[in-house]
């Protein structure tokens, strides 16, 4: 009597031993749907909308007065104790192929340029037949292309640095206060820098030595209004990018700018490149 109460107990037992078991491997199974439910909401609401007003596309006014330099002027920069050079804007080109630039440089300055940026990792500016990407915002790009001519004009050595040349779109507004908005960080290469490996934007020049370089940088067409943008996968996505306008008018180059104001007295040289034509 007692060994049948006990099986009866026994089976009992192991009949709500599975029923459990069965229970806790469909919560583990069910988890992975929920979560990805809960991320592919996050990706859909988590959007950022930005329009012309935020601070990264509004023009800013220019506090300090600032000297105009036109094509083939010359005018010192004086940007610091240190800094003192001459500088003349001798021509402008656009391109949207690094290989149809050997009219303004050297076939071997060319190729030095597209071998630095097709092994430079995470660049990510040239296609492998020179052609230039698109933009993070999907815009077409070109190469920016500005022949300098430029003096050390201090008693010691120095040493140029072409990023050091900002690009702004620059116009007069209805108060005609001067107002400016930046368009590229630097030119990022020198067709004659100290050295293609780790100082392709460098130029070294002795007290009083003059060279002619060509600077280059790539730079979108169009002007950027409005876009939304999420991030997902350790990536940033863009949408509904709104576009007005091109990008390439009204472009001067100033040295050593500040975030909210250029230094007093500062040189802003036009590029002119509003007129040229994309050699392709």
């Amino acid at each position: 009597m007692y060994k049948r109460i006990l099986c009866t107990i026994l089976i009992f037992n192991l009949i709500l031993l599975i029923g459990c078991e069965k229970q806790s491997i469909n919560d583990i199974n069910t988890e992975p749907e929920t979560t990805s439910v809960i991320s592919t909401e996050a990706a859909t609401t988590n959007k950022v909308h930005i329009n012309e007003d935020d601070n990264n596309n509004k023009y800013n006014s220019i506090v300090n007065e600032v000297d105009k330099v036109e094509l083939g002027e010359s005018a010192l920069v004086d940007s610091s104790k240190t800094t003192v050079f001459t500088a003349c804007v001798k021509d402008t080109f656009i391109t949207d192929n690094i290989f149809n630039c050997s009219e303004i440089m050297s076939s071997d300055n060319v190729n030095n340029i597209y071998n630095f940026y097709t092994t430079f990792e995470n660049s990510h500016i040239l296609n492998e037949d020179g052609t230039v990407t698109v933009d993070r915002f999907g815009n077409e790009r070109v190469f920016l292309l500005v022949k300098l001519s430029i003096k050390n004009e201090a008693d010691k050595e120095f040493i140029f640095n072409s990023m050091g040349f900002e690009i702004y779109d620059i116009k007069s507004n209805e108060n005609n206060f001067l107002s400016y908005c930046r368009r590229a960080e630097g030119f990022r290469f020198i067709d004659i820098g100290d050295d293609y490996q780790t100082q392709v934007n460098h130029l070294t020049l002795q007290p009083g030595e003059e060279k002619e370089i060509v600077m280059g940088t790539p730079i979108s067409t169009k002007l950027v209004k409005e876009y939304d943008y999420y991030n997902e996968g350790g990536s940033t996505h863009y949408e509904n990018v709104i576009t007005g306008g091109n990008a390439l008018n009204d472009l001067y180059m100033v040295y050593s700018a500040r975030a909210n104001a250029f230094l007093a007295g500062a040189k802003v040289f036009k590029l002119n490149v509003e007129n040229n034509e994309v050699v392709k």
